[in-house]
C-alpha cells in the first residue's frame, strides 16, 4: 500500500495511519463493487468482466481504464501467440473472457 500511494504523489514513506485508512478505504470500495458486481450477475450466479463494467458504467474514467486494460491484455496475448509463447489455458487461470 506505501508504494501505492508514493505512485500516486504521497511521500515515500507515508505514516501507518495514513496507509492504514487506505487500507480500509481500498477494502471498502473493492468489496463494495464486487457486491454490486455479484447483484448484477445474481441470475447467472456467475460473476464476469461485463457485470464489472455495467457497476462502472456512471463513472467514464474507471470504466476507460476497465476497458485500456482489457484491450491490453488481448494485445499481451496476441504477442505471446506471434511469439510462440505458451499461453495458460482456461482452467488455469486465463483471463480471456473468463469470470472474475
Amino acid at each position: 500500500m506505501p508504494n501505492l500511494m508514493y505512485g500516486f504523489g504521497d511521500v515515500p514513506n507515508p505514516s501507518n495511519d495514513a496507509v492504514s485508512v487506505m487500507e480500509d478505504m481500498l477494502v471498502e470500495y473493492l468489496t463494495d463493487t464486487c457486491t454490486r458486481a455479484a447483484a448484477v450477475a445474481d441470475k447467472r450466479g456467475k460473476v464476469n468482466v461485463e457485470d464489472f463494467k455495467f457497476v462502472l458504467r456512471k463513472d467514464a474514467k474507471k470504466r476507460a481504464r476497465v476497458d485500456e486494460l482489457l484491450y491490453m491484455n488481448e494485445d499481451i496475448r496476441r504477442a505471446k501467440k506471434i511469439a510462440d509463447i505458451p499461453e495458460l489455458d482456461n482452467s488455469k487461470g486465463s483471463t480471456k473472457d473468463a469470470p472474475i
